[in-house]
């Protein structure tokens, strides 16, 4: 009785030791990308989004109202698109060290694994989306054109934000050994560049489309275009 109870406590505490370091990673991740928020806000003089009450009060009395409250929207949306990307690539990143620590005890190796899909993919994420937000905006369409132009470019942006979380992912993971692959290793980094994209597009793609079609009318009705 007291190996099979050692061995529950053991798996309970490794579980923990996963969640633990997901959660860690998760708002590092986050606090990274709210950082990089704030420091591009400040340093291009962006103050509308952080000061808004006094900075487009003042605005306001001295140029034309409607350009400015555009202008604003418009920050605001990329600011969004650019923490939604961020928050994405991390937690697609960390669904992958998690599935990897499925049938793997949490270790370096695992972690070491993990970790940079978790990073690259959440950086990637922050900046693609924030070009298929302004991509979606380009030319102010109506709604239901939006809901079009956010398909096709949400499409993009997740076949680009799951094909990066998965390069780092396989690669390390095949350096390290923790990771297999059923192919041989005859130009095993060119095979697994191309199943990532291939997976990117296909899964991210369908699953980037269906957003874009939801926030593209969202971004329209909001900016009122």
């Amino acid at each position: 009785m007291k190996l099979p109870l050692k061995q529950l406590e053991m798996k309970r505490e490794n579980e923990m030791k996963k969640i633990g370091l997901s959660l860690a990673l998760f708002f590092i991740v986050s606090g990274i990308a709210m950082a990089d928020e704030f420091s591009d806000g400040f340093n291009n003089g962006n103050y509308h989004g952080y000061i808004s009450a006094n900075a487009l009060s003042t605005s306001i009395l001295s140029t034309d109202m409607k350009p400015e409250a555009n202008t604003f929207k418009k920050k605001r949306c990329l600011k969004v698109g650019r923490l939604a990307g961020a928050i994405s690539g991390s937690a697609i990143g960390l669904l992958h060290f998690y599935w990897l620590s499925v049938d793997e005890s949490l270790s370096w190796k695992v972690a070491a694994t993990g970790i940079p899909a978790t990073v690259v993919s959440a950086y990637v994420g922050m900046r693609s989306t924030e070009w298929a937000t302004k991509q979606i905006m380009r030319g102010k369409p109506k709604p239901w054109k939006a809901a079009l132009k956010g398909a096709m470019y949400g499409a993009i942006d997740g076949a680009i934000i799951l094909a990066a979380s998965y390069v780092p992912f396989l690669i390390t993971g095949h350096y390290l050994g923790t990771v297999d692959f059923n192919f041989s290793d005859d130009l095993i980094i060119l095979k697994i560049v191309g199943a990532s994209i291939l997976g990117g597009a296909l899964y991210g793609g369908t699953f980037g489309a269906v957003v874009g079609g939801i926030s593209g009318p969202c971004i329209s009705v909001y900016m009122k275009f």
